[in-house]
């Protein structure tokens, strides 16, 4: 996997973005390195929701399809600050695409758009041990080629056991 860290803003939060990629990486047993064409798109620009509405060419120009653009005007915050993040998948349910969008840099959005371009929804900080134990667990059931989230369950229970010691190093503080 392949991720990009682009904006005005971008700085601010490189070095956590990539202490957070390292981590989940190690987690999930995937290689992740900064590259192009990118898998995960970290946008961290102060104009980043107004260019998405009015100048949406901006984002075409970098690679996005217009379904894409599309697809995040839709669920950009209705105030147009804070943090938005999505995923495109394929027909196979691989996530092809991971997009994170925000005005300025902000620990929660970075470590819920890393969670989420792996596939794991991380609803709040609390959440975030049981977070990756469920990546680890997704991604030692994926390695053998277990893909059915009922077959996912019954790998879990048995294989995936050292995914279910507690993580005591934390990827959660502030950029």
């Amino acid at each position: 996997m392949k991720y990009s860290v682009v904006g005005n803003r971008a700085l601010e939060v490189n070095d956590h973005i990539s202490e957070s990629m390292s981590r989940l990486s190690q987690l999930a047993g995937v290689a992740v390195d900064r590259g192009s064409p990118a898998d995960i798109a970290f946008m961290f620009d102060e104009n980043i929701f107004l260019d998405l509405k009015h100048r949406p060419e901006k984002f075409i120009s970098a690679g996005f399809t217009s379904a894409q653009v599309n697809f995040l005007k839709e669920h950009m915050p209705p105030s147009g600050e804070g943090c938005a993040m999505t995923a495109f998948s394929n027909s196979g349910h691989d996530i092809v695409l991971a997009v994170v969008l925000a005005q300025s840099p902000n620990a929660d959005c970075i470590l819920q758009g890393a969670f989420n371009s792996f596939g794991i929804q991380l609803v709040n900080q609390a959440e975030r041990v049981r977070a990756e134990q469920s990546l680890c667990a997704l991604y030692s059931a994926r390695s053998v080629g277990v893909r059915k989230v009922s077959d996912v369950s019954e790998f879990n229970g048995t294989a995936a056991a050292h995914c279910l010691r507690p993580q005591h190093d934390s990827i959660a503080k502030e950029p």
